[in-house]
């Protein structure tokens, strides 16, 4: 199969970003959810895939703050409201590291990163020619 030479070398530069700031990621799927009834309690299986190396983008945190009528009719904040932190992630993938092709059904599923951080995968897209895939992920904290 005849490869561009454009495509060739975005591939050459993922690689040389991979072996500068890659990190190992875990691709967390959920699936085959059972209810226990002797107990009452929801099991779900987890498959987990390892990536050895992915390109993680910089995080933009900010925070949000929740309010409900009560801040606006009696002006006591907080009362059933709160504030919370959300924080965006980019991930670059290789599409030679990733062993599935399905990517229309992964929006439920979770990536946990080295430092222990487990992430909602929010949107994917493909980068230019299809080298890779850039998957922006999503955390709500102090919530």
């Amino acid at each position: 199969m005849h490869t561009s030479r454009a495509k060739q070398q975005l591939s050459e530069s993922i690689y040389r970003l991979k072996f500068e700031m890659g990190e190992p990621i875990t691709w967390i799927t959920s699936s085959d959810e059972a209810l226990n009834f002797n107990t009452g309690v929801m099991s779900e299986s987890n498959t987990e895939i390892p990536i050895s190396r992915a390109i993680v983008l910089p995080i933009e945190m900010f925070q949000k703050a929740k309010y409900s009528i009560t801040y606006l009719a009696s002006n006591k904040n907080f009362v059933y409201d709160g504030v919370y932190g959300l924080s965006d992630l980019g991930i670059l993938i290789d599409l030679r590291d990733l062993p599935f092709r399905d990517f229309d059904n992964r929006g439920e599923e979770r990536i946990k990163l080295q430092n222990g951080d487990i992430y909602e995968v929010g949107k994917m897209e493909f980068y230019a020619m299809e080298v890779a895939l850039i998957v922006q992920l999503k955390a709500v904290s102090n919530g």
